[in-house]
């Protein structure tokens, strides 16, 4: 099945990472339904993508011991379809449900194409029951260190831009970058506007709205998901990523983590770029070290204090700074705040001709 075509531009852009993001996996785990979609794209030399494989799965457990109408409404769905004609031959759906050792009735509508067995198989070990935590109270909660609870964003300074350009002058610095930092890049996010839910809900009863579309109408929701998927393939780095890349050549920003795996940092030539993984930050992680590089963390494109690494470095006496068209929730009265977008701000810091090792800007 045919997704798009790459320009010439993204092309060679994408020769540098080829084969990356070519084989996905999403799934949105919620109290009432989870949804999944898992598949493989092939990149063509001439920059056709395709869709080779899909599973599109979405699960439900109920209570009740008759199935719920909605079920049975998707049962006499189901019975309506026309999977065997015309373009909807190429794929196949599933329907089962079976009683739990708990009482429950659980269901499971799937759909797939291709050769997708495999597929199939990695959203059901995705959802599967997973043994108890290790006993670490914060990794349960998705927690590498407390996250403060004495925010106050509304008293952090607000900066300007040579303020900040003179301490990163004086000081080594680090940058935590989240979405925020990527959405000039095109990159697909799930909520808002241009993200995957102004086509279905992420989070609802099931079945719930994409299952309607994964009976009725199969192949949009196919093309949907997969250039949901080729929007990672065709991305490529802003003025944000290009501008940290520079601090960090010159010693300015010592490195980068970041909570995106859609490798623009690495694309725009940035070297010391660390994913935010649970593997850095056990209690004996190597990523502590990293974050006590810097006597400042740039904080880019996030919202909130995702795993407490941001409550870390303030405990560290590290000066948090973030830059973003809001005031983030997790500022604090001691900390900094330089409004804009990235993609805007962070080209004019590079601009300032920054050079940590002599303490010196223009």
């Amino acid at each position: 099945m045919h997704v798009t075509d790459l320009t010439h531009s993204q092309l060679q852009s994408y020769r540098a990472i080829w084969g990356s993001f070519t084989d996905f996996g999403w799934t949105f785990a919620g109290p009432e339904r989870t949804f999944g979609f898992y598949g493989r794209l092939r990149v063509h030399e001439t920059g056709s993508i395709d869709l080779l494989d899909l599973c599109v799965a979405c699960s439900g457990k109920h209570s009740e011991n008759e199935p719920s109408p909605e079920v049975v409404a998707l049962k006499d769905a189901l019975r309506r379809s026309q999977f065997k004609h015309g373009e909807w031959k190429q794929f196949q759906i599933d329907f089962k449900s079976r009683t739990t050792h708990r009482g429950t009735t659980e269901s499971h509508l799937v759909l797939t194409c291709g050769n997708a067995d495999d597929l199939r198989d990695l959203y059901f070990e995705q959802i599967r029951p997973k043994p108890a935590a290790s006993g670490n109270p914060l990794l349960e909660q998705n927690n590498y260190y407390p996250v403060s609870q004495r925010a106050s964003p509304a008293e952090a300074k607000e900066v300007s831009l040579q303020e900040l350009s003179s301490l990163l002058s004086q000081n080594p610095a680090i940058a935590i970058t989240g979405a925020g930092i990527s959405t000039g890049s095109d990159i697909p996010s799930f909520r808002g506007e241009k993200g995957l839910e102004r086509h279905f809900p992420l989070h609802e009863p099931f079945p719930g709205t994409v299952a309607n579309l994964m009976i009725e109408k199969p192949y949009r929701l196919a093309q949907v998901l997969a250039q949901f998927q080729a929007a990672f393939i065709q991305a490529g780095p802003n003025a944000a990523h290009k501008a940290l890349a520079h601090l960090e050549e010159i010693g300015t920003i010592r490195l980068i983590i970041t909570g995106n795996d859609d490798k623009l940092h690495e694309r725009a030539g940035s070297r010391r770029v660390h994913l935010k993984s649970h593997t850095y930050f056990e209690p004996d992680g190597k990523g502590w070290n990293w974050l006590k590089e810097g006597k400042i963390l740039l904080a880019i494109g996030l919202g909130r204090d995702e795993h407490g690494l941001i409550s870390y470095c303030r405990d560290q006496g590290i000066l948090i700074t973030a830059i973003s068209p809001n005031r983030p929730e997790f500022l604090h009265r001691e900390d900094l705040y330089l409004k804009g977008k990235a993609e805007d701000i962070l080209p004019l810091l590079k601009d300032k001709n920054l050079n940590y090792t002599t303490g010196e800007s223009e």
